[in-house]
């Protein structure tokens, strides 16, 4: 049986090919399927460490000992005489969450910018560049922000009795 961060590599790699298959049918432009595939091999065993010491530094579920009224079943004390219960940590949980959606996220989405882009072939400077520019206008790339704004406008392309609808910028606008 595979360990942990092997299965979980494994299931990661796996989900990211069934999502980019999907996008296939769903995007006007096919994404990059195998560097998708490859770079989520690639970035799921540092995301795995991640939230292990996050658990290991904030854990997220205290357990306390009681000790058992002494109930005899059978000559022995029912339970060893100390039964526990676990209990969630909010306060641990709502750090580890605020942690890891700031400081995680950052590093993830910038990872992930240059890094599949790099495993397409394209140049380190122009990965760089690509993260850079998210980076310093993060609404101006996210087509949700875009969608009621000037900065972009909703095409229709109809395909057999389908109507598909995406963003385009217009012109001078990235």
């Amino acid at each position: 049986m595979p360990s942990p961060l092997v299965s979980a590599t494994l299931k990661s790699a796996f989900l990211s090919l069934c999502s980019a298959l999907v996008a296939t049918f769903l995007t006007p432009k096919d994404p990059p399927i195998l560097a998708l595939v490859i770079y989520s091999a690639l970035a799921t065993p540092p995301n795995f460490l991640w939230q292990q010491f996050l658990e290991r530094t904030l854990p997220g579920y205290i357990t306390e000992k009681k000790e058992a009224d002494g109930d005899v079943k059978g000559g022995t004390p029912a339970g060893g005489g100390v039964t526990l219960k676990r209990r969630l940590n909010v306060q641990n949980t709502v750090m580890k969450v605020i942690i890891d959606q700031t400081l995680g996220s950052v590093v993830n989405v910038a990872l992930h910018l240059g890094g599949v882009r790099a495993l397409q072939g394209v140049p380190l400077p122009e990965c760089w560049k690509a993260v850079t520019e998210v980076s310093s206008d993060p609404c101006s790339q996210r087509p949700l922000y875009r969608a009621g704004g000037s900065q972009g406008r909703v095409r229709e392309k109809r395909e057999g009795d389908v109507l598909i609808r995406f963003l385009y910028s217009k012109p001078g606008h990235s």
